[in-house]
């Protein structure tokens, strides 16, 4: 075997299988009068001035082609030796004109000291009517004398503030680089009050970096970076962000409950495995980045502030095996890239749920936006009556004034567990619907399970505006409890007003005894629409002095 041939490498970038295809194609064709052929450039090589082995040596070309009148696909390139004295030296395949899809391909010569003349490679593009370049670009390739022509690279943000934006002492940047003869490496930056680059290394596959720039002296500031590619070659015009950091930012973040919020455990099954809380954590609008959040969990009778559990970056904390307890305490602190802290705690119980609790009354009315009047409407009992009820609130944040006195603190608050929709602990469930504000999407993940509720022998009543919605046959999560029920004959709204109840024992007897409610209510309390049909019972007419209302039939 020749030893040379022996050491030679050739490393295709690319397919040249695709290339081939692509090329086998083109007879099948025709290209339009007056084509013209597309041109090709060498752009740059670059050779590894440390040997493989020996006198052998790394070489990269690249190249790029244009097409005025339609689009370059594919590539054919091959390597000589004009001297005729190394050809023993060259790979024979490479020798031959070799195809690819791609614009650069990384090879292995001979260098030696007496070696007289260069290397010849020649590259020509074909276009998308499979006309090739008839003047191939061709470049010498001399170890001693290699072409000076690389391309720098530029420079963009994918993410940053906006000139005379107002951060923290902690900014975070996102860049992408670009290189048309190879690829991005790095970038470096600095701040106006440094003297030197600092250096950090791109993600090859994207040519993105993220950059926190931390310690950020408060006042005017300006950040400067630039891509750097390969060879060494930097973005000759460098990017600037120009800001004014403040030493007054703080991380912003909520629990998704409010303190006296309970988890619910049924009675079959009273310890709660998981309890996945997620935080809703913001320090973008200063501009920074998260680095930490950390927690301790413990209950009100133990004042540890000591022991904090990391949870990185992770936004949400998930504890494991609770127990039956009122007073869990759970303490978060999150830190921003400047490594300033917010911490705050938040109380909360975990309740098992017996069975036979009788009545759960489901609000789904935005207190934001109607607080004072659905307030108002459960205290005067117009949706159950005068019975004790349990009930779960799909919204979150409470009302501004507080829970209503008539129901007091819920039982849950979002997304209610299928588990709850069972006779077995509830006989009976009233779901206040409005499809407003949010609370639809809990009604629409619920139905296969108020379904399945009714039959097994539940009952259900519905009081909603916009009650068309309520069984829309287009959901998939709807459409089984719709046709159970065979809604039809919607019309138009009426108010709750004093005097007039959702429900009432008169029109109702044979699901619950829920009686007219006590004291008084204010007028247009909500409106909520009639709807009839086979499957379910009209719990009272709709007219002029009475709210619509239905109950589903029991299965």
């Amino acid at each position: 075997m020749n030893f040379a041939k022996a050491h030679l490498k050739l490393i295709f970038l690319g397919l040249v299988s695709v290339g081939l295809l692509l090329a086998g194609c083109t007879h099948e064709t025709t290209a339009p009068p007056g084509n013209l052929a597309p041109e090709t450039y060498v752009t740059s090589y670059r050779i590894n001035t440390d040997a493989d082995s020996g006198s052998y040596y790394g070489v990269t070309v690249y190249w790029k082609g244009s097409d005025p009148d339609g689009v370059v696909g594919s590539y054919r390139y091959r390597l000589t030796d004009p001297t005729n004295a190394d050809t023993a030296n060259i790979d024979p395949d490479i020798m031959d004109w070799q195809t690819t899809g791609v614009s650069e391909v990384t090879f292995t010569l001979l260098f030696y000291a007496e070696r007289q003349g260069p290397y010849l490679f020649e590259v020509a593009g074909q276009d998308n009517w499979g006309n090739w370049d008839t003047t191939p670009a061709s470049v010498n390739i001399d170890r001693g004398s290699y072409q000076e022509g690389n391309y720098l690279p530029t420079t963009s943000f994918l993410a940053r503030p906006p000139d005379g934006a107002q951060t923290g002492q902690g900014v975070r940047f996102v860049l992408k680089g670009s290189d048309i003869d190879g690829s991005v490496t790095a970038f470096e930056y600095r701040m106006d009050y440094d003297t030197t680059w600092h250096s950090v290394a791109a993600d090859m596959a994207s040519e993105t970096a993220e950059i926190i720039v931390t310690g950020v002296t408060a006042g005017g500031r300006t950040f400067t970076v630039r891509a750097k590619d390969n060879f060494g070659g930097v973005d000759a015009s460098p990017l600037s962000a120009s800001f004014e950091a403040l030493t007054t930012f703080t991380p912003e973040f909520a629990f998704p409950f409010v303190d006296g919020f309970s988890y619910v455990a049924p009675e079959d099954n009273p310890v709660l495995d998981t309890a996945a809380i997620d935080l809703t954590v913001d320090v973008e609008f200063y501009y920074s980045a998260l680095k930490n959040i950390s927690y301790i969990f413990t209950d009100t009778t133990v004042n540890d502030t000591t022991n904090w559990v990391s949870n990185g970056t992770n936004t949400t904390i998930t504890l494991t095996n609770l127990t039956a307890k009122d007073g869990y305490r759970l303490w978060v602190k999150v830190e921003d890239a400047a490594s300033v802290v917010t911490k705050q705690s938040v109380d909360f119980n975990q309740k098992v749920v017996n069975y036979d609790q009788g009545i759960l009354l489901v609000n789904g009315v935005d207190w934001a936006t109607y607080g004072g009047q659905i307030v108002d409407m459960y205290n005067a009992e117009s949706t159950v009556g005068d019975h004790n009820v349990t009930w779960w609130d799909v919204f979150t944040v409470p009302p501004g004034g507080g829970y209503p006195d008539s129901l007091g603190s819920p039982l849950g608050i979002g997304s209610i567990p299928s588990w709850i929709f069972d006779p077995q602990y509830f006989s009976s469930i009233v779901w206040v619907g409005n499809n407003y504000a949010g609370d639809f999407p809990f009604y629409e993940e619920s139905a296969p399970y108020l379904l399945a509720y009714v039959e097994n022998g539940g009952n259900v009543i519905l009081g909603c505006r916009y009650g068309a919605s309520f069984f829309d046959e287009t959901s998939s999560d709807i459409a089984d409890l719709a046709a159970y029920c065979g809604t039809s004959d919607w019309s138009g709204t009426l108010s709750i007003t004093a005097g007039n109840p959702l429900v009432s024992t008169t029109y109702a007897p044979d699901i619950v005894d829920i009686g007219p409610g006590n004291g008084s209510s204010s007028a247009s309390l909500a409106q909520f629409c009639q709807i009839s049909g086979a499957g379910i019972t009209e719990v009272f007419s709709f007219d002029a002095t009475m709210v619509g209302g239905f109950r589903v039939n029991k299965g």
